[in-house]
């Protein structure tokens, strides 16, 4: 059995890397706001939300799926408001 302080440790890791892939996620969100701008495009698509909330479910697997779905959710609305800022 580990002890706590490796698995603050690792925690610790693992949150480093989900800030990392977060701040790649929203750069590229900005990237699609541009895009979406660009061609009068809406920045909601309930289509592709869906979709995308289907497939995290799909990967998620059993025990951890309500959490990630609900951490999804969030980062889904963090990036439309982001995306509003720039089509404006």
């Amino acid at each position: 059995m580990k002890n706590l302080e490796e698995c603050r440790k690792e925690i610790n890791e693992i949150d480093g890397k989900l800030v990392e892939l977060l701040r790649q996620r929203m750069h590229i969100s900005i990237d699609v706001a541009t895009y979406k701008k660009a061609n009068g495009l809406p920045i909601y698509d309930a289509e592709r939300e869906r979709a995308l909330l289907h497939r995290v479910e799909m990967l998620a697997g059993e025990g951890s799926r309500e959490a990630i779905l609900a951490v999804f959710e969030v980062i889904l609305m963090q990036s439309k408001k982001k995306q509003m800022e720039i089509v404006g």
